[in-house]
């Protein structure tokens, strides 16, 4: 009966130990997603700015677009900023799926970037 005690001790400790385990893990890795995230944001944020002035120098239909494409994607940005901003919400099954939408608004954003500019 001792040895029963002293196994489902055992279980319940090492439970308990990846449990907390697992939560602080999964809370430095939201840490590291926004550092990460807010990095890509101020980049983002910087080739806005170069959007706007570019749009400056145009001219009737092309600077309407441009205009229109920056409000676009200024849109997009803030909408990718409340995203990262509830991240530290989801629930640990749902990070991961979290995780990839969030980067895919990145990728879709970046795409969206590089037309405006190029």
């Amino acid at each position: 009966m001792s040895h029963l005690k002293n196994l489902t001790l055992l279980v319940t400790l090492t439970l308990f130990s990846l449990t907390v385990h697992s939560s602080v893990s999964l809370k430095k890795e939201y840490r590291e997603f926004k550092t990460e995230a807010k990095e890509r944001i101020v980049k983002i944020e910087n080739k806005l700015e170069d959007i706007k002035e570019k749009s400056v120098d145009l001219k009737d239909d092309a600077k309407d677009k441009m205009n229109e494409k920056y409000e676009e994607i200024l849109e997009l940005k803030d909408d990718l900023k409340s995203k990262i901003a509830s991240s530290g919400e989801t629930a640990e099954d749902k990070w991961a799926v979290f995780k990839d939408k969030v980067e895919d608004k990145f990728d879709r954003l970046e795409s969206k970037i590089d037309e405006a500019i190029n």
